[in-house]
């Protein structure tokens, strides 16, 4: 039996241990470092997302330098071919990089879009280009000669399958995708004459509405040297014949604001027709929200539209 003296003696060491375990708890929550106002969290990664790098080193394109255009040997009409790892042969898809119009490298995929890559594995090929920097329309009439290479028989020769064709672009190669996927409807008139029709487009970060009152609007026009030609701006070729589309936007890109996407969704509201889809990246790391916002976008979200778009082709 314990007597009154040694049991005072445990309650007051049990006291002290106590005393001790609150003292370690305090310190180190004094010591942990505060985010200062504002601060923006990191946020965990998600297995919905991939890094705008992903593939970089370990994908590399089955067949370089194709003259997508035979009939010219400027070094500009040239593309990449990545054909399918996974998943059956489906479709292509047709890359066009950024630059404001008059920079950029058909290798930027591996900068930006490195999450397309993935649908590698899901039966589609993918077609990176070069362009011509020269005035508009230009470029959109070699994203024009790209298209016809791969549904002619020198893309048939290097295995690529034009059951489905999708093009896609970042900033202002996405202008160039959208206005080539939006304005083949209108028929064989100018500025264009007459566009290959595709299934589908993606956007990334790109200038939709080439409006002076939008930033990056009639800046866009300055770089193209398009000048006050309305059809320069996908969001005036939006019509009820278009093919499906996705954008991919960051709410934070303070190049070319996401209002571009959204006028978009609204110009099809107001004239009947389809809204685009929107994926508008708002829980990423900041860098993922800005203007390369590709490694914030769903992945399962670009799935779902490839199989849509492919579906639909069949």
């Amino acid at each position: 039996m314990l007597t009154t003296s040694a049991t005072s003696s445990r309650h007051y060491s049990l006291a002290l241990a106590l005393v001790a375990v609150v003292a370690v708890v305090a310190l180190a929550a004094c010591s942990a470092p505060v985010d200062p106002p504002g601060a923006q969290r990191p946020v965990e990664p998600s297995t919905d997302r991939l890094p705008n790098d992903w593939g970089a080193g370990s994908i590399t394109p089955d067949v370089r330098g194709v003259a997508y255009d035979p009939s010219s040997r400027d070094e500009a009409r040239r593309g990449d071919v990545y054909l399918p790892r996974a998943g059956g042969n489906r479709g292509v898809l047709i890359v066009v990089h950024g630059g404001g119009f008059t920079s950029g490298d058909r290798s930027d995929l591996h900068r930006f879009m490195g999450p397309l890559l993935g649908q590698l594995d899901r039966g589609m090929a993918i077609m990176t280009i070069s362009y011509r920097f020269d005035p508009f329309p230009a470029a959109v009439l070699d994203l024009d000669a790209a298209v016809r290479f791969v549904r002619g028989p020198d893309g048939a020769a290097l295995g690529l399958n034009p059951a489905s064709v999708l093009v896609a672009g970042h900033s202002a190669g996405g202008t160039i995708a959208a206005d080539l996927a939006l304005a083949a409807d209108r028929g064989a008139v100018a500025p264009f004459g007459q566009l290959s029709r595709v299934d589908g487009w993606i956007t990334v970060a790109a200038p939709l509405d080439l409006d002076a009152s939008m930033p990056w609007g009639r800046a866009a026009r300055a770089e193209w040297r398009a000048d006050d030609e309305p059809a320069a701006s996908p969001l005036v070729n939006l019509s009820t014949g278009d093919p499906p589309g996705l954008m991919i936007h960051g709410d934070e890109d303070t190049v070319v604001p996401a209002e571009h996407a959204r006028r978009m969704q609204s110009r099809a509201v107001a004239i009947g027709v389809d809204r685009p889809e929107l994926d508008l990246v708002t829980d990423a790391p900041l860098s993922c929200r800005q203007h390369a916002p590709t490694c914030g976008a769903s992945i399962r979200g670009i799935d779902r539209f490839v199989d849509r778009v492919t579906a639909s082709a069949i």
